[in-house]
């Protein structure tokens, strides 16, 4: 049985996936603390702060969707781009 690189490839772009996604879940579960404490929190200096906080957490979620998701469903072909020209030498 031989693996080429482009399934090697494949499955680690498949790991990296779901890690891209778990990450997501967990920055996902803080979300609801976050915006408690906004509300929780008197009007001041410390309001806009949680605001830019809160936004991060939010374009962090996004990207780490579509970064998870891209991994996992187009790993087959992104490990071919990523490998294209490495199997000649072999």
């Amino acid at each position: 049985m031989n693996v080429t690189l482009v399934q090697v490839a494949a499955v680690i772009l498949r790991i990296s996936g779901v890690v891209w996604l778990w990450d997501a879940l967990v920055a996902l579960t803080s979300l609801p603390g976050d915006i408690y404490g906004m509300t929780a929190l008197q009007p001041g200096y410390l309001l806009s702060q949680r605001e830019l906080g809160l936004a991060m957490l939010v374009v962090r979620i996004g990207l780490y969707l579509i970064i998870g998701s891209a991994f996992l469903f187009f790993a087959s072909p992104l490990a071919k781009i990523f490998t294209k020209g490495l199997e000649h030498g072999a």
